[in-house]
């Protein structure tokens, strides 16, 4: 596994109530927030990649500033991207993003599992 990988992973442990799980088999990991999605981690190819959600003006303006920003496979390409992670985006930069995705999840939660996430449930 390189740095980048376990620094991702490492970030998202640390991450409140997200929870690690593999529900599209060993190739792929993820990280949820009350049972949604906030990142897919591709573990088979080189460079390693992730998928993120953000709103779509900075994912165009990311596509636009980095060649390793793309759209993700099998994602509304509006509102996820795909990033390869050994490439010109540094690593605080993808956490950054990482912590926008789990953010932007967390919030379009319904309030009902935030409250029950935040312990008043």
């Amino acid at each position: 596994m390189s740095n980048t990988l376990d620094e991702i992973i490492e970030f998202c442990e640390s991450l409140p109530h997200a929870k690690q799980d593999m529900p599209f088999g060993i190739n792929v990991l993820t990280y949820k927030i009350g049972g949604k999605i906030f990142i897919f981690i591709g573990l088979d190819a080189q460079p390693i990649s992730v998928s993120l959600k953000n709103n779509p003006e900075k994912i165009v303006q990311l596509k636009e500033q980095y060649s390793c920003v793309y759209d993700g496979p099998y994602l509304n390409k509006q509102h996820w991207m795909a990033i390869d992670t050994d490439q010109e985006l540094p690593n605080t930069e993808i956490l950054k993003l990482v912590k926008e995705s789990y953010q932007l999840i967390y919030s379009k939660l319904p309030k009902k599992i935030r409250t029950e996430l935040e312990g008043g449930g």
